[in-house]
């Protein structure tokens, strides 16, 4: 509903080739009907025309570290901040999938503002969270005395884009099962629908979370998260967009006895670009990743100084992954570590996890 003052308004942000309803009626300065509702005038956007062409869209993943929990571990976020902003920038993404991005206001700072919003701040002009609110509640800043309220917040996983590539579409969120009990810590699957503003391709774009754990709770869990994840992939993408499912799946190649959600996404006609099979060393069967830098590494470092490698193996041991849909071309990935020759981290090591970049291109 919109107050206008004089004979014409101008509505920003509608969705392109949309039928819209309006109908008017003339009010008070205090807001309280003068006249009826005008018959209803129907109206429809135009459509959006894009150069057409492939669009070339950089991905990222990272699993960056909430503070509370990272200072506990003797890393504190102050000291990595700068270090995982620049690492982000570096890349140049268009789009990110970040998980232990803390909602939560940051104690270290006197305005109220969370790690999330510092990060996307750090990163500089043009970047934006693809939801601003931290919790599902009427309050979308904070949980105390939560009264629900879906805003499509996701907790810790963050969704950021580059507002110079890409329009936000649309967006949301569904809470999935979890061993968390606090609604600070309920796993979501969170998505997006992206245009890439000179092309004006289309795709979807999905950032999860699973459960960590080997014992045999969690790994039902994760089977019942993946499930869920996949199911609001059908239901949200009907058109079956290009889609990319980013995030820290707490699973991989060696988990016994399976990697259940690796195999669910295969099943679901993902495709695992490094071809980081079961129990692959030397081969990497269905790659379709062009250019390789760094994929020898493991995507978890655990702080490690010694950044752990799989010498002589196409892919190391992954938890966390950047999946596609068939017809994604994948010129490059790179697995990111600042090493030096002997396989060391120089300077503060900015995550536990390795940051996942890939260079995309929708035909």
């Amino acid at each position: 509903m919109f107050y206008v003052k004089g004979t014409s308004k101008t509505v920003a942000n509608l969705t392109d080739d949309t039928t819209y309803y309006v109908r008017i009626r003339v009010v008070t300065s205090k807001k309280k009907p003068r006249s009826g509702l005008s018959p209803t005038i129907k109206l429809r956007t135009a459509p959006y025309r894009g150069t057409g062409g492939s669009a070339t869209i950089k991905v990222v993943s990272y699993n960056v570290g909430t503070p509370k929990q990272t200072a506990k571990e003797g890393h504190p976020w102050p000291a990595r901040r700068p270090l995982v902003a620049k690492a982000v920038k570096d890349q140049a993404p268009d789009v990110i999938g970040f998980q232990e991005v803390s909602q939560g206001r940051l104690e270290d700072q006197k305005a109220n503002i969370s790690q999330a919003e510092q990060l996307v701040k750090d990163l500089g002009s043009g970047y934006k969270l693809a939801n601003t609110a931290r919790y599902n509640c009427v309050n979308p800043l904070t949980p105390y005395k939560c009264k629900a309220k879906d805003q499509g917040a996701a907790n810790s996983q963050k969704i950021v884009y580059n507002s110079a590539t890409l329009t936000l579409l649309k967006q949301g969120s569904k809470k999935t099962a979890s061993t968390k009990t606090k609604m600070e810590e309920h796993r979501y699957v969170e998505w997006a629908i992206f245009r890439h503003k000179v092309t004006g391709k289309k795709f979807f774009f999905v950032n999860v979370h699973l459960d960590p754990g080997k014992d045999a709770k969690t790994t039902a869990i994760r089977k019942t998260q993946m499930e869920q994840i996949l199911a609001v992939i059908r239901n949200e993408n009907p058109q079956k967009l290009p889609a990319y499912v980013v995030g820290d799946f707490n699973s991989h190649k060696r988990t016994e006895p399976a990697n259940v959600p690796y195999d669910l996404m295969v099943k679901a006609g993902f495709v695992d670009p490094l071809g980081n099979a079961y129990w692959s060393t030397y081969d990497a069967p269905g790659a379709i990743v062009e250019k390789r830098i760094n994929t020898e590494y493991s995507s978890h470092n655990d702080w490690m100084r010694d950044a752990p490698v799989k010498q002589g193996w196409v892919n190391g041991v992954y938890i966390d992954y950047i999946w596609v849909t068939r017809g994604i071309r994948v010129p490059e990935w790179e697995t990111v570590v600042k090493v030096d020759k002997a396989g060391r981290f120089i300077g503060t090591i900015p995550s536990d996890h390795n940051m996942l970049r890939a260079t995309t291109v929708i035909p």
